[in-house]
C-alpha cells in the first residue's frame, strides 16, 4: 500500500483549492492509498481546530476523510514521517517565499532539519528527485 503524507502548511483551507486538496485526498484513500494528514507550520490547527475555516464542500471532503479514519493532527517529528512516506502532497502557505524554487527530499530517509527547514518555504516539493537546492 502506498503512503502518501499530506502535508497542511497554510492556516486555512477555506479557498477552491483547499476544497481540491481534500477531493484528492479523498480520491487517494479510494484509490487504496493510505493517507497520513498532518498539520505542520502555519497550518497547524487548520483542519483540527474547533471550527475549521472550509467551504461547504470542504467541509463534507474533510468529514469523508475522518469518516475514513484519515483524522487531521499535528506531529512532533517531521522527519520520521517524511521518512515513512511514498508520496508527500503539500498545502502550502501562500504566504511562503517559494524559495527555493523545487526542494529535493529523499525518499525512505530522515530528512536533515536544514533540508525540512526549507520545506514550509519552497515552491514545490518533490520526494526522492536527484534535485537539490542550490
Amino acid at each position: 500500500m502506498t503512503r502518501v503524507l499530506a502535508l497542511v502548511a497554510a492556516p486555512s483551507l477555506e479557498s477552491p483549492a483547499g476544497t481540491e486538496f481534500l477531493r484528492v485526498l479523498v480520491g487517494l484513500r479510494g484509490a487504496g492509498a493510505e493517507v497520513v494528514l498532518v498539520e505542520a507550520g502555519a497550518g497547524r490547527g487548520a483542519l483540527s481546530g474547533a471550527e475549521p475555516a472550509l467551504d461547504l464542500d470542504g467541509e463534507r471532503w474533510l468529514a469523508a476523510l475522518v469518516e475514513d479514519g484519515v483524522a487531521p493532527r499535528g506531529t512532533s517529528d517531521l522527519a520520521a514521517e517524511v521518512a515513512a512516506a511514498d508520496a508527500v502532497v503539500l498545502f502550502p502557505d501562500p504566504g511562503r517565499s517559494g524559495r527555493p524554487g523545487v526542494l529535493g527530499l529523499p525518499r525512505h530517509e530522515r530528512p536533515s532539519e536544514a533540508l525540512l527547514s526549507e520545506v514550509f518555504e519552497a515552491g514545490q516539493l518533490v520526494l526522492g528527485s536527484a534535485f537539490r537546492a542550490p
